[in-house]
């Protein structure tokens, strides 16, 4: 699952794992960004300006995008607004991981941590399977912080 993690509740994020876990699957959750200051005051500057410039481009082609876009800016107050949100609900590596304490899965391997892919933007991840399967950890060449919970 990528990028849509941190719009479930903790008890709608435990039911996810507890499906996994049930069937035996293994499940792997990535979700980008970095829960700070930083971020959010990222999306209030760089989403608008985004908008502005490349609503034109937008396919296929309506007027309304731009009536919301330029004369009633609505578009991009949404989407601040919801990328904003979205930063502030995103799930630590440790909260991640936390979220697999409640499962009978003794019989699972987590691994939970984060990477930063080549923009430098985090990646926070919880991998889970089955434990008679290897998933070998990868070399991202950068720092990389991960737990291994058996």
């Amino acid at each position: 699952m990528f990028s849509a993690y941190h719009h479930f509740k903790p008890d709608a994020a435990k039911a996810i794992l507890k499906n996994a876990v049930d069937n035996n699957a293994g499940i792997a959750i990535f979700d980008g960004g970095n829960k700070d200051l930083l971020m959010i005051l990222g999306i209030i500057i760089i989403h608008p300006i985004a908008f502005f410039f490349l609503t034109p481009f937008f396919k296929p082609f309506r007027f309304s995008r731009l009536l919301f876009t330029y004369l009633i800016p609505l578009i991009p107050l949404c989407t601040v607004w919801d990328g904003i949100v979205s930063i502030l609900r995103l799930y630590t590596p440790k909260d991640l991981y936390q979220l697999t304490r409640h499962l009978d899965a003794e019989h699972y391997t987590w691994r939970s941590g984060k990477v930063k892919n080549k923009l430098g933007m985090k990646i926070a991840y919880l991998i889970g399977y089955p434990t008679g399967h290897h998933i070998p950890a990868r070399d991202y060449n950068e720092q990389q912080v991960t737990y291994i919970y058996p």
